[in-house]
């Protein structure tokens, strides 16, 4: 997320995420020092995990986040 696409990452873009079928999406937001991981659910996303300041995931591939 950046100060310029915060409203439309949380809005516009989810929402063709979903539609599109993008299994999950991540929100990174460097201002706040979080980072939510979001899960498709039928068609809409629900809020799998938030995490505040530094996030390592176990993932098929290996993801670290330095926020």
């Amino acid at each position: 997320l950046s100060r310029s696409t915060r409203r439309r990452d949380r809005g516009e873009k989810r929402e063709l995420y979903a539609e599109l079928g993008v299994l999950h999406y991540w929100l990174v937001d460097p201002d706040r020092h979080t980072a939510t991981v979001l899960r498709l659910v039928g068609d809409a996303y629900e809020q799998v995990l938030t995490a505040v300041g530094e996030l390592v995931v176990d993932a098929p591939f290996p993801v670290r986040v330095p926020l």
